[in-house]
């Protein structure tokens, strides 16, 4: 039944333009359309077919060539805009969360789908409670906003719609963890106790070999209902981990018009039918920057956006030993950078976690993260791009300035047990702390950088049997760090020293192996070093070729400026065949990004990067009058 604020607020739109609506409206043809006691017409919009609308929120769709893409807009304070997101996709929240994770798990793990979603719920309201603390009221206050609008469109369970935001928010953070899909003890003792056994012994905390901190997981799963059998927690990490993405960014000399041209690529679980939920929520705060994220329905966070200052993010999963789940969400770090900041300046602090207003922003679980600006104003003359490297207990940053010098300059921050900022380092004062990108190299589980045999001629010499480098104390160090002037380029490998010790990822030190070489792994082989080369073939103007096939054609060594095209060929290169789920290419400096999610189930499906992308401009998607 329709209630009374209900029927005041909500209307449906019609298939057809906004401004054919509008004209319809006005002549009073389709009143059936809006509330009998509301004659107000539709928000302004003219992009896809406006579905229905609230207050001044509004849901509208767009024919992609991978099917329907949604675009919601929310606009007002953080409880407006979590009544008016919730209140216009209820539906589709609940349907993410009933058709992808229940039945997904329960297929995959022959368990009854309420009984694996209970387990997960468990899990995630675990780590919940250790975000809380440090969650912005203005998180907060769009909660409570979701679940009045849920409340007021009907919704059956509005607590529990408000449950999915804040879980989905929790697995978009967790899933990075080393310790998300390790065995039953592992991964409890790290969502009791809000941090990783790495992260105890990187501070000496004697919890580290207790249980549950004096409490048996026994006793907790008898009090809860629930227990957690190890072939499900050991494959969740599979299902839903985000291992392999990347993102670059490029600028100045390097691009068509001096504009900066960036991406966000995810290679994530395909074929499991998000694709059916593919959103793009564009957000209008008071009080703060209007910003588009891409991403899916229910993900009130973010690791993929821009706003309307020229700020692009881009966020990928880099696990690690040293994990703290006691801080700010990363994930709404990234939406907070992206309504607050306007520039570098501004969002670097939040993202580090080194802005020093009293909130606990210290680094979560391990993360490689950019910030690239497009300078809007300046036609891009102005453009940088930095990118951050971080887990729970230290934060690098890489920047690089304007063009033409678009100098580098490299810092790390380190932080105590509590979550403060502890201590600062530059390359120019403490370069074994904070060495730069060029001076990155293989290193051993110690930290200190490994030298390898090499001939008389200096070149490495490589084992006859194993193909890899010999161990050789009076050898050479193996580079692994290829910065380019006017770029900004990573997958999942760190280049900063102290960072990279404790990565899991990539042939991290911290794995429980003696293979440990970054540049074997697959996002440094695949997707790190093929962005280098081609923005590298691109600016010199010569043929590259990967797998075979030539896929950037010589251009007489006459240099070829990067613009969207080619930005679509890099990542076609990088994306994972088997797992690239959808890719935004960010131009920063005219404000329009390009969206390709994946197409089909099956045999049928394709890669986003085989799709056309759906060119969306930032001032087409805000409203005319704020």
């Amino acid at each position: 039944m329709t209630s009374s604020r209900e029927a005041s607020r909500e209307h449906f739109g019609m298939r057809g333009s906004a401004l054919a609506l509008g004209l319809l409206v006005a002549l009073g043809l389709v009143a059936a359309a809006c509330s009998d006691d509301d004659d107000s017409g539709p928000p302004d919009w003219n992009v896809g077919t406006l579905v229905r609308w609230v207050d001044d929120g509004l849901l509208a769709e767009l024919d992609a060539p991978y099917g329907t893409l949604r675009i919601v807009r929310v606009q007002g304070s953080h409880y407006d805009m979590g009544y008016q997101y919730a209140y216009l996709l209820h539906a589709e929240i609940q349907g993410i969360w009933d058709n992808i994770f229940g039945p997904l798990i329960g297929e995959e793990f022959g368990m009854d789908p309420e009984l694996a979603i209970d387990i997960f719920n468990g899990i995630m309201d675990q780590a919940w409670n250790h975000t809380l603390p440090h969650t912005s009221q203005d998180f907060l206050d769009e909660l409570e906003g979701a679940r009045d609008g849920a409340e007021d469109a009907g919704h059956a369970d509005p607590d529990g719609l408000v449950d999915i935001l804040r879980r989905v928010m929790m697995l978009v953070d967790t899933s990075q963890a080393n310790e998300f899909g390790g065995d039953v003890g592992t991964m409890t003792r790290f969502f009791t106790n809000g941090y990783s056994a790495g992260f105890a012994a990187f501070y000496g905390l004697a919890s580290a070999a207790d249980p549950m901190d004096g409490e048996s997981f026994a006793e907790r799963e008898a009090i809860e209902g629930r227990f957690a059998p190890p072939h499900l927690v050991e494959q969740l990490m599979q299902r839903f981990a985000v291992p392999s993405c990347s993102f670059f960014a490029a600028w100045g000399p390097r691009t068509v018009d001096g504009r900066q041209i960036a991406s966000r690529v995810l290679d994530f679980s395909a074929d499991i039918g998000l694709v059916d939920y593919a959103l793009v929520t564009v957000f209008v705060p008071e009080g703060g920057a209007a910003y588009a994220t891409i991403g899916y329905v229910g993900m009130l966070s973010t690791f993929a956006g821009m706003n309307e200052h020229g700020l692009a993010l881009s966020a990928v999963g880099s696990s690690s030993a040293v994990d703290r789940l006691n801080t700010q969400s990363i994930s709404m770090k990234a939406r907070e950078a992206l309504e607050f900041a306007e520039d570098l300046d501004d969002g670097l602090p939040m993202l580090t976690g080194s802005l020093e207003d009293g909130v606990t922003r210290a680094p979560s679980v391990g993360t490689v993260a950019m910030l690239a600006w497009g300078d809007p104003t300046g036609g891009g003359a102005m453009a940088e791009a930095a990118a951050t490297e971080f887990n729970g207990a230290y934060a690098s940053l890489y920047r690089f300035g304007a063009s033409p010098a678009c100098g580098e300059a490299a810092y790390l921050f380190e932080y105590d047990v509590s979550g403060q900022l502890s201590a600062e380092y530059n390359h120019v004062d403490h370069p074994d702390m904070a060495n730069l990108e060029e001076d990155a190299y293989e290193i051993g589980k110690d930290g200190a950088i490994r030298t390898f045999l090499v001939d008389q001629n200096q070149e490495f010499v490589y084992d006859a049997t194993s193909g890899e480098l010999i161990d050789d104390p009076d050898g050479l160090p193996y580079r692994v760090g290829y910065p380019l002037p006017c770029a900004v380029f990573r997958a999942d490998p760190a280049m900063n020293f102290l960072v990279r010790r404790y990565q899991v990822a990539s042939n991290g030190p911290a794995r429980d192996s003696t293979r440990i070489l970054m540049h074997l792994a697959g996002a440094y082989k695949n997707r790190h070093i093929p962005q280098y080369y081609m923005l590298d073939a691109y600016e010199r103007g010569v043929a590259f070729e990967w797998e075979g096939v030539e896929v950037i054609p010589s251009s007489g060594q006459v240099p070829r400026p990067i613009g969207v095209e080619e930005a679509k060929n890099i990542i076609s290169v990088v994306a994972m065949d088997q797992a690239n789920t959808f890719n935004a290419i960010y131009d920063t400096t005219n404000l329009v990004i390009y969206v390709a999610y994946e197409s089909g189930r099956g045999a049928a499906w394709t890669k986003a990067a085989d799709n056309e992308y759906v060119e969306l401009r930032l001032a087409d998607l805000l409203p005319a009058n704020r």
